[in-house]
């Protein structure tokens, strides 16, 4: 028999994404813009190049809102788990497109790398949810 997420399982599991995402993220920020994949003459805000800042808020807060739209779709749902998964496919498929209609001038491997980092947040998120599922079955 299979039993839902409670919120404090659902936020757990977006939690422990959410700080593995911003912990990669953060790596992968630092190789990239070692490898000047990222570099400081892109300005993602006015006259202000990419820091690794934006990439641990921006892999934390999304990670975090997703866990309690997880809870919510599982909470109302029969089948939360198949409803989210399709969701944050759709969500990370549009947000492939942000870097290089957002970013002013961005380079071909400058917005792949930003996208790398999107599925970098998708698949924790999605790993820890599922894990969690799998703890809860008795």
């Amino acid at each position: 028999m299979k039993t839902k997420l409670n919120f404090k399982q659902s936020i757990s599991a977006a939690l422990m994404a959410a700080v593995s995402a911003a912990l990669t993220n953060s790596v992968l920020f630092f190789i990239f813009q070692k490898t000047a994949i990222i570099t400081d003459d892109i300005f993602v805000r006015p006259n202000m190049p990419m820091t690794v800042l934006p990439v641990i808020i921006m892999s934390i807060i999304p990670t975090i809102i997703a866990g309690f739209i997880f809870f919510l779709i599982e909470k109302y749902t029969n089948k939360g788990m198949m409803i989210f998964s399709i969701l944050s496919i759709l969500i990370l498929l549009l947000s492939f497109s942000n870097p290089f209609m957002m970013i002013p001038g961005i380079t071909l491997s400058y917005g792949l790398a930003l996208c790398f980092m999107h599925i970098v947040v998708f698949s924790f998120l999605l790993f820890f949810i599922y894990r969690a599922i799998n703890k809860n079955i008795v």
